[in-house]
C-alpha cells in the first residue's frame, strides 16, 4: 500500500505488488511533460483528515 500526494490537491491510497515499476513509469512521464524530476518521499506515518476528525496511518513493510 502505498499513498500518491499532490501538494494542495487530494491524496490517493493504492495497493499494488509493482511500486517500484508503478513511481519509475510515473517519474519518466513526470519528467517529459514538466522538464524536471518528480520528488518522490517515503515515509512510515501518514496523517491525514477523514470526515473532519484526524487519524494516523502507520504503513509497514509486508515483506514486498
Amino acid at each position: 500500500m502505498f499513498v500518491v500526494y499532490i501538494a494542495n490537491d487530494d491524496a490517493s491510497v493504492l495497493e499494488s505488488k509493482f511500486k517500484t515499476e508503478f513511481l519509475t513509469v510515473l517519474a519518466k512521464h513526470y519528467k517529459a511533460l514538466m522538464k524536471r524530476e518528480l520528488v518522490i518521499e517515503f515515509r512510515d506515518v501518514y496523517v491525514f483528515l477523514l470526515f473532519h476528525s484526524f487519524h494516523t496511518c502507520s504503513i509497514t513493510s509486508d515483506g514486498e
